[in-house]
């Protein structure tokens, strides 16, 4: 009984290898993302702030950030379109994996972009 309150309620030995496993896989995967990031000053300006945006307000809806992340998807639409803000998006992504999800909302409608 000890044993299983340890391991917390419905885990098995199992269950608790997978999630030692998943989160190996994780830390692995997060590892090879930072390498291959480009440095923060090496960024194109618009990345950079959207970065910088993220970081400061996960692009919430309603937010200064939100309005400003909007405006720089339609200054990379008109720049280069839907390629241009893919691009800007996969950079940004390196650097700010959790808040690109958002970003995609934020971009919804602009050009080709659908989220």
């Amino acid at each position: 009984m000890f044993e299983r309150w340890r391991r917390g309620p419905g885990l098995s030995k199992k269950d608790l290898r997978d999630l030692k496993h998943l989160r190996a896989y994780n830390e692995k995967e997060e590892q090879l993302r930072r390498a291959r990031r480009i440095p923060l000053e090496d960024l194109p300006p618009l990345v950079r702030e959207l970065v910088g945006l993220g970081q400061a307000t996960s692009f919430r809806e309603g937010t200064a950030g939100d309005r400003r992340a909007r405006a720089i998807g339609e200054i990379l639409n008109e720049a280069g379109g839907i390629e241009a803000m893919r691009d800007a998006y996969e950079l940004a992504a390196d650097w700010i994996p959790q808040e690109v999800l958002t970003l995609q909302n934020t971009w919804n409608n602009i050009g080709d972009w659908q989220s």
